[in-house]
Formats: C-alpha cells, structure tokens, sequence
C-alpha cells in the first residue's frame, strides 16, 4: 500500500532535520510514535552516516491467503493517508518555534 502526503512547513529545513533527528522527542509532538524503541540503549540522535536497522510493521492479510477486500484495503489507505497528514502537521507545529533543545 502506499500513499503520499504534503504539507508545506513555515520553518527552514534544517530546524525541521533536527526536529526529525531527536527521535527521542517524536513522541512529545506525536502520540503514535510512543512506541518508538531503541535498542541497546537510550535513543541516539538521527543524522547523516548513520546507520540503524529500523522496522515498521503492520499485518492486515488474512491467514489463509486471500488477497483484503477492496473496501478494506481502499479504508486502511485512507487511513495510511491520514496519519501521516497528522504527523507531517504535527512536525511542522513544533519546528515553527524553532530547533528542539539540547
């Protein structure tokens, strides 16, 4: 499935970057990111040349091979969408006061 949102963000780029990079702080401006774990340790900070192994998953098929229904695959897309539309305003309402602090 896939989907594809935009938001335009009042902020400059790199107070966005930071603000993606603190991945400790994701779930102080949104609340489905509480989940987020960190192996091995506390969170690091995210940046360039770093590499982690990251998993994001979602089983919606059924047990016993069938293809989802339409309906429910046109329900979770719409859903899809509308989270990240959440998180993407979510990113923006805190990187418009600027970088997150140290």
């Amino acid at each position: 499935m896939f989907v594809a949102n935009e938001h335009e963000v009042a902020a400059p780029p790199e107070v966005v970057w930071k603000w993606l990079c603190r991945a400790d702080l994701w779930p102080t401006w949104f609340r489905a990111s509480s989940k987020v774990l960190f192996e091995g340790g506390p969170s690091p900070e995210l940046g360039l040349g770093l590499a982690r192994r990251v998993a994001h998953a979602r089983r919606d098929d059924p047990r016993d091979g069938r293809p989802l229904p339409w309906w429910l695959r046109w329900s979770l897309r719409g859903a899809l969408h509308g989270a990240h539309q959440e998180w993407l305003e979510a990113l923006g309402g805190v990187a418009v006061n600027g970088p997150p602090k140290a």
